[in-house]
């Protein structure tokens, strides 16, 4: 099995969402998990939320490029850890 060592959650911005509260319902979420990801000890930047609509193609670009920047710091263990957690 594969290791994962970043997860980007991405949507529209609040306010511009079709979907009525799916905004508030994803930030809602992505909170729980990043307070479990730190009970846990895991980073929780390695879960990223960012808002980012289908006309900002540099904004989304740039985000990937720090998360890039992040996964280089990454090290064995804090895999491992990862899996045990």
């Amino acid at each position: 099995m594969k290791e994962v060592g970043a997860v980007l959650v991405s949507g529209c911005h609040p306010g511009d969402c079709h979907y009525n509260s799916a905004n508030q319902n994803t930030a809602r979420r992505v909170e729980k998990f990043w307070k479990r990801m730190e009970r846990l000890g895991i980073n929780k930047e390695r879960l990223r939320l960012a808002w980012i609509s289908a006309a900002e193609g540099t904004h989304f670009a740039q985000v990937i490029q720090e998360m890039e920047k992040g996964l280089k710091k990454l090290t064995r263990s804090n895999l491992e850890r990862t899996r045990r957690g």
